[in-house]
């Protein structure tokens, strides 16, 4: 995993000075009401003047729906509404696609029991942690989907909230139906930082659609851990691959609160922006003033992760990550596919070795599965020769594929996401010495060693200076 520094992150520690006021109230005294579908916290009566939302949450599998009760009592202490918080709490703790409709509605009835009806204006965001994230996106797209045809209208859903999680790439082709703030832990060790670079890669710097702006930010928390989304004790996945945080709890669900906060925040804002008006709504301007401040506030944060996630990004980049760009084998014509793996390329050139005889190798590598003979067998060539080696550039190709685990097709985080291999037809090294000119070469003196162990060996090395 690719270490950023501690100045780049300098911007966690300037949430806790924004928090301040947060962590300094207790949010006791709002009563909790147990359903069959979940549990809801009753909004901080000294909020009632603010605009009226509802945070829904979808549990992590095998966490207890209880475990998000004090990060929802948070929340409402951040976040500038009269806020609901309602805690879904599925059968044997596991979240299901096939559940999360009925669940939902039958909370969201629930809430307006509980008089979240009474405002003609109020609104929903979705939070989902770990996989509970997977299961709420497709809910997410059939909801606004079907929120004008329902009658009465339900609450709008302004934003979804993924926690440790990410919208997977099975949606990669459509343009998501509202904002989603991922929300992640540098040291989540089940959902993985480099599969947050991917998402940053496709969503930030490439978005399909054109430019998004706020509507899908990346935010990377330094020292948080994907247990630290919730409270109380880990489940077994979590006991097996989560790290240790370098955050405390109180510290790592004061910056979720308040980070989440601004997100939804800048989504009310961007109603207002709209036209529509709030019988209920704060002083416009005002309100509009605060959110300038949420949005600065969230462009520090997005800032600090994009110097985490850019070298990921860059290594990505360099082994031609097949979830950036897939291959292009022969169909060179196509745009955005990758046709060749800038780090084979480098080392082809370590495989030669000639930098000692003061000669360099231009490699130009070539995606094709290794194993394939028709319609072509594409071999590694030297296309040139010197006479002698001072001086000498080798112009050379090689062949390469990529090798992924299995259980990365799942989308789940649950493995590395980056190559297990890179099967490669190299030159050898004593093909490229006598191309350079050097004579009565030995092979068993040339390639007899552990070549790819000293390739193997230089490819860490880049990866901990990056």
């Amino acid at each position: 995993m690719v270490t950023p520094s501690r100045s780049a992150l300098a911007w966690v520690c300037l949430m806790s000075l924004l928090s301040a006021d947060i962590s300094s109230g207790q949010a006791a005294g709002n009563p909790e009401t147990v359903t069959d579908v979940g549990t809801i916290l009753a909004p901080l009566p000294a909020k009632s003047s603010m605009p009226f939302a509802t945070a829904m949450f979808v549990q992590e599998n095998g966490i207890d729906a209880s475990a998000y009760l004090e990060l929802g009592r948070q929340l409402q202490l951040a976040a500038p509404f009269y806020l609901w918080i309602g805690i879904l709490d599925f059968p044997q703790d596991t979240p299901t696609g096939d559940l999360i409709d009925s669940y939902a509605t039958s909370m969201l009835r629930a809430l307006d029991i509980h008089g979240f009806n009474k405002s003609d204006t109020r609104m929903l965001y979705a939070f989902g942690h770990g996989s509970g994230g997977f299961a709420l996106q497709d809910w997410g797209i059939a909801y606004v989907a079907n929120q004008t045809k329902t009658k009465p209208l339900p609450a709008p859903l302004r934003g979804v909230i993924l926690l440790g999680s990410y919208l997977q790439r099975r949606l990669r082709s459509i343009t998501y139906p509202t904002g989603v703030l991922t929300l992640a832990g540098d040291m989540d060790g089940v959902t993985r930082i480099t599969r947050i670079a991917e998402s940053y890669y496709h969503l930030i710097l490439h978005p399909k659609h054109g430019p998004i702006n706020f509507g899908f930010p990346h935010i990377v928390l330094n020292g948080v851990s994907h247990m630290q989304f919730a409270s109380g004790p880990p489940p077994p996945i979590a006991r097996e691959l989560d790290l240790k945080p370098e955050q405390s709890d109180h510290n790592a669900t004061i910056a979720i609160s308040s980070i989440s906060s601004d997100f939804m925040a800048l989504k009310f804002a961007e109603q207002l922006d709209d036209g529509n008006s709030a019988s209920n709504a704060p002083n416009k301007p005002l309100f509009r003033e605060s959110t300038k401040k949420a949005k600065q506030r969230l462009r520090t944060m997005v800032d600090g992760a994009d110097d985490v996630l850019a070298p990921i990004v860059e290594s990505f980049k360099a082994e031609a990550f097949y979830h950036l760009h897939l291959p292009c084998y022969d169909k060179h014509s196509e745009a955005n596919c990758s046709s060749r793996s800038p780090w084979v390329e480098t080392a082809q050139a370590l495989m030669c070795g000639l930098e000692v005889h003061k000669a360099s190798v231009d490699d130009h590598d070539i995606l094709w599965p290794v194993n394939e003979i028709l319609p072509h067998d594409y071999l590694p060539e030297i296309l040139n020769s010197c006479q002698q080696p001072l001086h000498c550039s080798l112009n050379t190709t090689s062949v390469a594929q990529n090798v992924y685990s299995k259980i990365d097709a799942a989308d789940e985080s649950l493995a590395p996401i980056a190559a297990q291999q890179q099967e490669v037809k190299f030159n050898s090294r004593q093909r490229c010495f006598e191309h350079a000119g050097i004579q009565h070469v030995d092979f068993n003196a040339t390639d007899g060693g552990s070549l790819c162990a000293f390739v193997n060996a230089h490819a860490y090395q880049q990866a901990v200076e990056t």
